[in-house]
């Protein structure tokens, strides 16, 4: 489940204009059911994929069993088996699926990378301590510390959540707001202008240097 980003991403937020925002606000609205079956199958492959993404794929290697991250060529390939879609179907899933459920995060191919090696840290970790391997344990929780950016000095930023928008109002009359209405706003504009005018020519005057003609002898 994505939870709503800080408290900012609501349903109300989100403009149904394309098929990514209309399932989007169904999931967080939890009226998924409510979708076209087009769509819940959709979503359904958006979570494979994610799942993939995360989990990794269980690959033998030589006489033992590991499991690497799938490149994106292999979970294609899996997408258009699984799911009997084409080619540019399933990149596109693959595509929607990093964007949908890295809603928390800032939406950037390195932050999702970041979030997938913090999952498998994470799991790396407890195994390395229950198998009694103390070294292997500290060595991944301090790479875990670096990558979470819990080193790191957290900058000192407003909750956006409670930041109240001003209303901006125009009007074409001022008395509306307050002000004392202008009623011959031509000459005013005029006048104004004026005066900004002369106050230029006043300053060119001032800095201005006179130089005195200097007495010659007469021929």
């Amino acid at each position: 489940m994505i939870p709503q980003l800080a408290g900012l991403l609501k349903p109300r937020d989100i403009k149904p204009e394309t098929t990514y925002d209309v399932i989007l606000k169904a999931y967080l609205e939890n009226k998924i059911d409510e979708l076209p079956e087009d769509q819940q199958k959709m979503l359904e492959r958006w979570k494979k994929a994610d799942s993939l993404l995360r989990s990794g794929e269980l690959v033998k290697k030589g006489n033992n069993e590991i499991t690497r991250p799938y490149n994106i060529s292999r979970l294609t390939d899996y997408l258009v088996s699984h799911y009997k879609v084409s080619v540019r179907t399933a990149r596109a899933d693959i595509a929607h699926a990093k964007r949908f459920f890295l809603s928390t995060y800032d939406r950037d191919e390195k932050e999702y990378a970041r979030g997938v090696m913090i999952e498998w840290g994470e799991e790396l970790f407890f195994e390395a301590r229950s198998m009694g391997d103390y070294k292997a344990a500290a060595a991944i929780f301090k790479t875990l510390s670096e990558i979470k950016g819990i080193y790191n000095d957290d900058p000192d930023l407003p909750d956006y959540s409670k930041i109240q928008i001003p209303q901006l109002v125009i009007v074409d009359d001022p008395s509306e707001l307050g002000f004392e209405k202008v009623e011959n706003v031509e000459e005013v504009v005029a006048s104004i202008l004026a005066k900004r005018k002369k106050n230029k020519l006043d300053k060119l005057i001032e800095s201005t240097e006179i130089i005195e003609p200097e007495d010659g002898d007469g021929d």
